[in-house]
């Protein structure tokens, strides 16, 4: 097999800067690679001002980039149509025939050593070019599972948006259950968020590997043969992501107050008016 490259990653986001928790992971990914000497690829999404330096930045670093501008209302526009299908609306919103066009360009100079996608949607493009990676190892990391996050929209909602919530759960869910079949290798986080947990193959089965925060300092056990899904982190119970502001601030405040608590001396303390006080109401996360 001809390799042009090392890596083809795929992700929503620029991996720069590390701002957020998608970022952060993919940053970390991609900076391992580069780390250990490897020649990378990579096709995102883009905010076409915003993330012009961080385009600027990793291209410094070698990073070959593919691109596209995400425009909200252009994405709706397109996913409208697709209700009256059988398609979830995630595909669509995150496919862009420009994105598409450079990963074949790429594979037109041969098929990298691996491929990794960050979440499902991106799991898309290596779905189109199954064909030219079969000799390619291909790993799919869906993160916190969208089909998942739907879902918990869908029991807060009412209405229209509700029957819209549960219909994107339950066609992601199935997408995102052919996805891992198809991959060589799946990780998630939480442990709950597994596709392959409840698609009922048995080549794709779930494991825990320990992090830093839950490793007691004997190792990971050792994955059973069949074994093909890594859980990344021991998952929480949050709810979705634009709703975990309000139940966690005032529970955290007191512990990290009680952790790093404020100097004695009269000299750094300070007092603070009811008026200027912290909020621990919170604000619902975009």
């Amino acid at each position: 097999m001809s390799t042009a490259f090392d890596v083809l990653l795929l992700s929503q986001r620029l991996p720069w800067p590390p701002d957020r928790g998608d970022r952060i992971t993919t940053w970390n990914i991609l900076s391992h690679l580069l780390g250990r000497g490897l020649s990378v690829r990579a096709a995102c999404f883009v905010d076409a001002t915003a993330d012009a330096p961080g385009v600027a930045h990793l291209r410094d670093l070698g990073v070959e980039l593919a691109t596209c501008p995400l425009v909200p209302w252009r994405r709706r526009l397109a996913c409208l149509p697709r209700l009256l299908g059988g398609e979830p609306l995630t595909l669509p919103w995150f496919r862009s025939g420009r994105l598409a066009a450079a990963i074949s360009a790429w594979l037109d100079e041969g098929a990298p050593r691996l491929a990794l996608a960050y979440s499902s949607s991106m799991g898309q493009y290596l779905l189109r070019e199954r064909d030219r990676l079969a000799g390619t190892a291909r790993l799919m990391h869906f993160a916190e599972l969208d089909s998942d996050k739907w879902r918990q929209y869908a029991a807060a909602a009412r209405g229209p948006a509700a029957w819209v919530y549960r219909r994107e759960a339950r066609l992601l869910l199935a997408y995102e259950r052919e996805l891992a079949r198809a991959m060589d290798r799946t990780s998630s986080c939480p442990r709950s968020s597994a596709p392959c947990s409840r698609s009922g193959s048995p080549a794709c089965r779930s494991r825990s590997c320990p992090t830093a925060s839950t490793s007691s300092g004997s190792g990971p056990a050792t994955p059973p043969p069949a074994c093909r899904h890594a859980d990344l982190h021991q998952g929480h119970g949050l709810p979705p992501q634009r709703r975990r502001g309000r139940p966690l601030r005032p529970a955290l405040w007191p512990r990290v107050r009680a952790a790093r608590p404020r100097p004695a001396s009269s000299s750094s303390a300070r007092t603070r008016s009811p008026r200027s006080a912290p909020s621990t109401a919170g604000t619902a996360s975009s």
